[in-house]
């Protein structure tokens, strides 16, 4: 059985799981073997993978997930508090290196994401830690690692659809009419926060949708992020099945290819559209960006709602400098330019023009 391999595979393993899975031959529900697990606790120590396909099998066949047993074998994970002290020092470190304003209600927030890192170095406390990350480590790996941590990477295909309708019938169409008329036929885009890549990959396929002959356009979409974990995955174009549900049929016969990755069936984006997108690590804090050119319209969604006024106000500007003129910026659904240093044109809710 699935749970099964799935215990057997952990409770022999090398990996520095406190817990294994409890598998009740007297609790049965749906002619399944019930499994009890805490997802909060136990799959952390799960590679991610395994963690979505236990959780999809899970919720397939409707199984409760509620407790965990301790497995013996393992050493005991630490459980450190974390002093208003060192809070602050994080919190300040967090704020200076990704812009990420960190309030005292995310104490315990912070305490459970870097304890896996605590882990990982064998360390006993997060002064310990601190110290580690900027004095010991000099390499900035760490830090690097550290933030992947921190940032939160929420994403979906065509997330927030009204803007990719707006996209395919008011920005693209005058874009490239426009483009023509001056004998050019280059598109460059941001995004900006991209995460594993599904936004970026959902504006390359409306972007070939759009244009009958794509490979006699000059199309890069520039794709960056702060974390090199989701990075990693972006650059793949791999996706379960259960991530294209919002892609329409066609498009997903269209743009994509099932592939077997891990013994298993997904799915990846076809190489002539994987190709249009560039994925970079960068920070949006950064002082300067390395853009030699301007694009012709950027994303960056719910990644400022992470900031305070005065940073969002700084990428504001630094979006507009590097925006085309008439070019687009969209942002996230919850957020605005209300109270920032901003020389857009307000268009409609979470859309401006340079």
């Amino acid at each position: 059985m699935f749970y099964t391999n799935i215990a057997e595979e952990y409770k022999n393993s090398q990996c520095p799981a406190s817990f294994i899975i409890k598998i009740s031959d007297t609790d049965r529900k749906n002619s399944e073997t019930r499994i009890c697990v805490d997802f909060g606790f136990y799959c952390e120590y799960l590679n991610e993978q395994t963690r979505i396909d236990l959780l999809n099998k899970s919720t397939e066949i409707g199984i409760l997930l509620d407790y965990i047993i301790e497995n013996p074998q393992r050493k005991q994970p630490m459980d450190i508090d974390i002093k208003d002290k060192e809070f602050y020092l994080f919190q300040r470190l967090i704020y200076n290196e990704s812009g990420i304003s960190l309030t005292s209600a995310k104490k315990e927030l912070l305490k459970s994401r870097l304890m896996k890192r605590l882990r990982e170095r064998s360390l006993t406390s997060f002064k310990e830690y601190y110290q580690y990350v900027t004095e010991v480590d000099t390499t900035g790996e760490e830090l690097i690692s550290m933030l992947d941590c921190i940032s939160t990477n929420l994403t979906e295909f065509f997330r927030e659809p009204a803007h990719f309708e707006f996209l395919s019938k008011k920005v693209l169409p005058v874009l490239l009419a426009t483009k023509k008329g001056h004998h050019e036929k280059k598109i460059r885009v941001w995004c900006a926060g991209c995460s594993t890549g599904e936004e970026p990959y959902t504006i390359s396929m409306i972007l070939a949708e759009f244009m009958e002959r794509i490979g006699e356009w000059d199309v890069k979409i520039l794709a960056t992020d702060l974390s090199t974990r989701v990075l990693k995955k972006a650059v793949q174009g791999i996706y379960a099945k259960d991530r294209l549900r919002a892609i329409p049929i066609q498009m997903q016969n269209s743009y994509f290819e099932k592939v077997i990755y891990n013994f298993k069936d997904y799915y990846q984006i076809k190489d002539f559209v994987r190709n249009m997108v560039v994925f970079r690590r960068l920070n949006l804090t950064d002082e300067a960006f390395p853009f030699k050119g301007q694009f012709d319209f950027i994303f960056c969604r719910n990644v400022m709602i992470y900031f305070n006024k005065q940073t969002q106000s700084n990428l504001v500007s630094k979006f507009y400098k590097h925006l085309a003129p008439d070019g687009y910026l969209f942002i996230g659904h919850s957020e605005s330019l209300t109270g920032t240093d901003s020389k857009f044109r307000y268009i409609q809710p979470t859309i401006y023009q340079k």
